[in-house]
């Protein structure tokens, strides 16, 4: 920008883009199936969201199903994080397993944890996904086993706001290095003038000295000459006495 000018912005509103890539995996998951002897449950998990308005949590993704297994290990699949959450890293979601019921297909829309049909849920957030680890599955205040979180990363993640962030954190020390800049360049400025002060001083003191200096010999040699003329004297006087 030139001296003076305006920088106008128009800002509009964007949204998150990228995906969450996932692969899960259960580990000893209670059956729901009786004693599992002759039959295991059949294991899907949903990524849920809590609805604020019904407050029911809502399936935003449904896994395949894992026919007939306790640890079941799901396909990896790529969730888009604004449907999933809005693009919102921190926001509340259940990871919740069910065992398929063969007379009775659950959607996205009518599946709901309260069904009978649930082998266990935990509370995360895509962030904390991303950590890794494993997740207790839990019904009814009781351990039903775990999820295993073999894979959580971001894709092609984008946050317009976190990138205006950091675009305002760069602005900021930018002008923080630009003050911190002209504040050691007055200092500079200061230590200049002291140091041409204090060699005009050096100076003018070097010079009074060299006065001074002047001054001491030309009374030394005034003396020496006062003394030159007392012994003159001394003398004449000394040979009227030898003559009178």
């Amino acid at each position: 920008l030139s001296s003076g000018g305006v920088l106008i912005a128009h800002l509009t509103s964007a949204t998150v883009t990228g995906s969450l890539k996932l692969q899960l995996s259960g580990k000893d998951l209670k059956n729901m199936d009786g004693m599992g002897l002759l039959r295991k449950s059949d294991p899907f998990f949903a990524l849920m969201v809590l609805n604020d308005e019904t407050g029911n949590w809502d399936a935003k993704y449904r896994s395949a199903t894992v026919k007939n297994e306790l640890d079941p290990e799901w396909e990896e699949c790529s969730v888009d994080l604004v449907e999933l959450c809005g693009g919102k890293l921190d926001q509340r979601l259940r990871v919740v397993v069910f065992d398929e019921d063969d007379k009775k297909k659950m959607n996205l829309i009518n599946m709901r944890p309260e069904q009978n049909e649930v082998m266990g849920y935990a509370e995360t957030s895509v962030n904390q996904l991303l950590g890794g680890g494993t997740l207790t599955m839990l019904l009814r205040g009781k351990d039903h086993g775990h999820v295993v979180i073999n894979t959580a990363e971001l894709v092609d993640y984008s946050d317009p706001k976190e990138n205006v962030s950091k675009v305002m954190e760069a602005a900021g020390k930018i002008e923080s290095t630009k003050i911190a800049a002209a504040e050691a360049e007055a200092a500079l400025e200061r230590a200049k003038e002291s140091l041409e002060a204090k060699k005009t001083a050096l100076e003018e003191a070097q010079a009074a000295a060299e006065e001074a200096e002047l001054t001491l010999q030309s009374a030394q040699e005034a003396a020496f000459s006062a003394k030159e003329a007392c012994d003159v004297v001394a003398g004449l006087f000394f040979e009227v006495g030898l003559r009178g």
